[in-house]
């Protein structure tokens, strides 16, 4: 019987109340907590998305944005929206995020872009 605390992990269909049990009890098939996966993504976002600072930062300062492409811009913030929307309906929070902020940035590299011309 599970309790309340205890779970059915999801990659070896062992109750549980953490994957650690799984290790511990060498039961371990690939499980990983959902908590590392969650730390993993926002890691991963984190570093993804502060990347396009320095861009932004470079095109603001020079006020020139000529070497960006304009069709690159376009296409990416396209593609970041889409990433944004299926973050949303999926509920994944370093989805959301990563992407949102990504967003913003290069919405912001854009709008250099158009201003800079």
């Amino acid at each position: 019987m599970l309790t309340t605390t205890s779970r059915i992990c999801a990659c070896t269909r062992i109750s549980c109340t953490s994957c650690a049990d799984i290790i511990l009890n060498k039961y371990y098939k690939g499980c990983i907590s959902m908590n590392w996966i969650n730390i993993l993504g926002l890691v991963a976002a984190t570093l993804t998305t502060f990347s396009f600072l320095p861009q932004m930062l470079k095109t603001w300062r020079s006020k020139s944005a000529k070497d960006v492409s304009f069709v690159m811009l376009i296409c990416f913030n396209m593609g970041i929206f889409l990433w944004l929307i299926y973050g949303i309906f999926l509920q994944a929070l370093p989805i959301i995020l990563a992407n949102a902020v990504t967003l913003f940035f290069n919405l912001i590299i854009l709008w250099f872009k158009i201003k800079y011309r």
